[in-house]
């Protein structure tokens, strides 16, 4: 599980949420990934982009079935839902 944000301060408090993942400083138009690095990408809130945004919200039962898998941590601010692949 790989999160990824440009706020230093964001990135900070999703480690003390949940210390087993990873979490990358970085710009999600510029990612610093490699081509198929990932199986799966969800992504949340793109702030002052230049592209149209489609929002679905979801309460953490929601994605996990959108994702036909499971919650791996449901908090006030943000949820992680591991996906079946």
């Amino acid at each position: 599980m790989v999160g990824l944000d440009q706020s230093a301060a964001m990135l900070d408090i999703a480690r003390g949420r949940v210390p087993w993942a990873d979490f990358v400083r970085g710009d999600a138009l510029n990612m610093p990934f490699a081509e198929g690095s990932f199986d799966r990408v969800f992504s949340s809130n793109f702030y002052g982009s230049r592209h149209m945004i489609y929002r679905r919200y979801f309460t953490a039962e929601g994605l996990a079935e959108e994702l036909g898998g499971r919650i791996l941590f449901a908090g006030r601010w943000f949820v992680m839902a591991a996906a079946r692949v």
